[in-house]
């Protein structure tokens, strides 16, 4: 427990050094906070509230990952497309 024997000057020593790195953890603290709610909303807008598939916006977003990824490997890519009667109940 050598931490309990600190000086008063060793602690204000140490509490200089990160005073700086303190000050920068709440400036970007935020930020990263603001990411996390993006990443959420994301996956909230990319499903279809009615009928809890993904939504037209996220298949062309994946449409495009899908594609360049299989251009940068010099691979074939199938795409199927099936499209489904609404029926009425």
């Amino acid at each position: 427990m050598l931490w309990l024997f600190r000086t008063e000057k060793q602690i204000r020593f140490r509490r200089k050094i990160f005073r700086p790195f303190n000050a920068w953890l709440q400036t970007i603290a935020p930020a990263f906070e603001i990411a996390e709610l993006n990443m959420i909303i994301g996956e909230h807008i990319a499903i279809d509230e009615q009928t809890g598939t993904f939504s037209r916006k996220y298949f062309t977003a994946r449409l495009n990952e899908e594609l360049h990824r299989a251009t940068d490997r010099e691979e074939d890519l199938s795409l199927v497309l099936v499209q489904f009667p609404i029926f009425m109940i």
